[in-house]
């Protein structure tokens, strides 16, 4: 997908608007998630994504519900293969939709920084935070802010 090149163009735009235009320095705080497609309950990422659907259950939604609920994890450590797995928790690591699926629940912590009085105003924008998966960037023109 195209989500880490949208991230990388509105970083860009909020910096280039705090310094060209505003001519403030605005403070970047990059954060990873460590271990963070496994932190997160598969029923988290049903409920959202039955959310983001208009509450709406179709055919993909039982799709990812039953590849979620019997996904198994196998492990190579030079050539011995370990496993099956039962997974328990979290998204497929490396899988196509792990990213978007992922999204759905971090999409709740960037609503919350986004609204916590972070970010930079860019008219009737205001910009605090930008996700892709599992990284995330603050953003604020004052870095104490940053540190609380």
């Amino acid at each position: 997908g195209s989500s880490h090149e949208l991230a990388a163009l509105l970083l860009t735009e909020v910096i280039c608007y705090a310094t060209l235009t505003l001519g403030i320095a605005l403070w970047v705080l990059l954060l990873d998630k460590q271990s963070a497609f496994d932190s997160v309950l598969k029923e988290h990422i049903l409920s959202e994504a039955y959310t983001a659907a208009g509450y709406q259950a179709d055919q993909s939604l039982l799709y990812m519900a039953n590849r979620l609920a019997t996904r198994r994890t196998y492990l190579q450590f030079s050539s011995t293969l370990m496993g099956p797995i039962l997974d328990r928790r979290g998204v497929e690591q490396g899988g196509v939709n792990s990213g978007d699926q992922f999204q759905l629940v971090n999409n709740v912590e960037l609503n919350v920084t986004n609204k916590a009085g972070l970010g930079l105003n860019m008219g009737e924008t205001s910009v605090g935070s930008i996700g892709v998966a599992d990284d995330v960037a603050l953003l604020s023109p004052d870095p104490h802010v940053l540190c609380g």
